[in-house]
């Protein structure tokens, strides 16, 4: 699976592959900034994005509105019948961060510097969710032979 690393830090995004890449098995495109990364999306198809929030020219949050707008959603390859999952990571955290975050359509949010792990703990939970129903085993109850088939 592809994942869209969007920060102005060279530092930050090598963090990142490292994290990804090495312990998560992800393969990772790079972008300095928000016009680079929409281009990106509009040519290379990726499963998920993680977003610097405070980038020069492009903010993330502006970033993330024009993902979720009718305009470029329609361009950006395999996002048509799902939202491409937009993770934040930002160094300023506050109630008022995250709240215009999730309103721009992010999935979720982390705080810089983040522990090890956590950014991939992250991205697992988006792309590989947990079967909790897996294995289990359910009684249908019902005097509907179709309906107890089905």
């Amino acid at each position: 699976m592809k994942i869209l690393v969007v920060d102005d830090s060279s530092t930050f995004r090598a963090i990142a592959r490292k994290e990804l890449e090495e312990e998560g098995g992800y393969e990772i495109i790079e972008a300095e900034d928000g016009e680079i990364a929409l281009e990106t999306l509009m040519s290379t198809p990726v499963n998920l994005v993680t977003m610097d929030v405070e980038m020069p020219g492009l903010n993330g949050y502006e970033v993330c509105k024009k993902i979720r707008s009718e305009e470029y959603s329609s361009k950006i390859i395999g996002s048509a019948n799902n939202p491409l999952p937009l993770i934040f990571i930002t160094g300023n955290d506050s109630l008022e961060e995250r709240a215009k975050g999730f309103e721009a359509g992010a999935a979720d949010f982390i705080t810089k510097p983040f522990l090890s792990g956590e950014l991939l703990a992250s991205v697992d939970r988006l792309l590989k969710p947990e079967n909790k129903f897996k294995g289990l085993t359910a009684l249908v109850a019902d005097d509907s032979q179709v309906v107890r088939f089905i």
